[in-house]
């Protein structure tokens, strides 16, 4: 998990650099999303999926449902 908050600029192409400590967490890929109090999330594909199946069950009519 990461934790806390980290400034980086884009380069001109709009490409984010990953520091280089973090880059062998990441060799095998990762599912950056929109977390809430306009956050991002940066997930494992194991944690990932654990998060998608839960909301699986969801039911998107309902209102509380559509807020994720």
């Amino acid at each position: 998990m990461f934790l806390g908050q980290y400034q980086h600029n884009l380069d001109n192409k709009g490409r984010l650099t990953i520091p280089a400590r973090y880059r062998e967490l990441l060799e095998e890929g990762a599912y950056l999303t929109q977390g809430f109090d306009r956050n991002l999330l940066l997930l494992s594909e194991q944690a990932f999926l654990k998060i998608y199946a839960g909301l699986q069950g969801t039911n998107l009519t309902d209102p509380t449902g559509r807020l994720l």
